[in-house]
C-alpha cells in the first residue's frame, strides 16, 4: 500500500490538513508502536558520508537501528544553515518539525537491523529542477517506486509525504536514487514499522492523496523476485 500526498507553496511549514498531512495520518492509522526520526539530535552540518549515522526505532520486540549513510549531504539545521559536504542548507528546503532536516542530492541507504514491513517520510523541495526520486527496496523481493512528485519551477519548496507499507515483502533496506544531478532533497520525519506494527494488516492496494494542482497517479512500480 502506497501513500502520498503533496502541497505545493507550503510556506515551510506542514499545512494543517493538507495532502502532506493527510496522507502521513493515513499512513500512521495503519500502524502502532512506532517511533518517529526528525533528525533534532544530530549537530547542525553533521555528514553522512563514510560510515553514516545511526538512528533507532522501537520495534515490537526491541529496538530496531537504522544506518543511514550516502555519497554527500548531512543533517542541516534551517535556523543556523552552511554546507554539509558540497551541498548548501536551505534553498527552499525546511523542516518539518523542530529545525533539523536531512537533505541529499543523489545516493543514500538506509540498512535496517531487522526487515521492516512499513517507511513513510516527509520531503521538500522535490523535483524543482527535475530530479525526480527512485526509492529501491530490498529485502525478499526487490521492488523499486518513483516518487510522483511534481516537475519543475512550480514545485520549488514542496511538501510531499510519501510511505509504504507491504507485510507480504519486508524489506531490509531502502536506496535512495535520484534523476538530474543538480537537485536536492530535503528529508524529515522518517517512520519504520515492522510487521508486527502494522495493525490491522493493509490490503494489497495503492492509495494516492491527491489534492489541488495535482493530476494522475504517475508513480511505476517493478518488481522481480530476488
Amino acid at each position: 500500500m502506497i501513500f502520498f500526498g503533496e502541497d505545493l507553496n507550503p510556506g515551510g511549514t506542514v499545512p494543517a490538513g493538507g495532502n502532506a498531512q493527510t496522507a502521513r495520518n493515513s499512513f500512521l492509522s495503519n500502524l502502532t508502536g512506532v517511533g518517529n526520526e526528525n533528525f533534532e539530535s544530530f549537530g547542525n552540518l553533521t555528514p553522512i558520508t563514510g560510515g553514516g549515522i545511526n538512528v533507532n526505532f522501537p520495534g515490537s520486540s526491541g529496538a530496531i537501528t537504522a544506518n543511514l549513510a550516502g555519497s554527500d549531504g548531512g543533517i542541516c539545521n534551517q535556523t543556523i544553515g552552511g554546507n554539509v559536504g558540497n551541498l548548501g542548507c536551505g534553498f527552499s528546503r525546511f523542516a518539518t518539525s523542530g529545525n533539523n532536516y536531512l537533505q541529499n542530492a543523489s545516493n543514500m541507504l538506509l540498512t535496517f537491523s531487522d526487515d521492516v514491513a512499513a517507511f513513510g517520510f516527509y520531503g521538500t523541495d522535490f523535483g524543482d529542477i527535475n530530479g525526480v526520486v527512485s526509492l529501491t527496496f530490498t529485502g525478499g523481493a526487490v521492488e523499486v517506486f518513483d516518487v510522483p512528485s511534481t516537475q519543475g519551477s512550480s514545485a520549488d519548496g514542496n511538501l510531499i509525504f510519501w510511505g509504504i507499507i507491504d507485510t507480504d515483502n519486508t524489506f531490509a533496506s531502502v536506496n535512495f536514487t535520484a534523476s538530474g544531478g543538480s537537485d536536492v532533497f530535503g528529508f524529515d520525519d522518517m517512520v519504520i514499522g515492522d510487521r508486527q506494527q502494522v495493525t490491522p494488516a493493509p490490503v494489497p492496494a495503492t492509495i494516492a492523496l491527491f489534492g489541488l494542482g495535482l493530476a494522475g497517479l504517475g508513480w511505476s512500480r517493478r518488481k522481480r523476485q530476488s
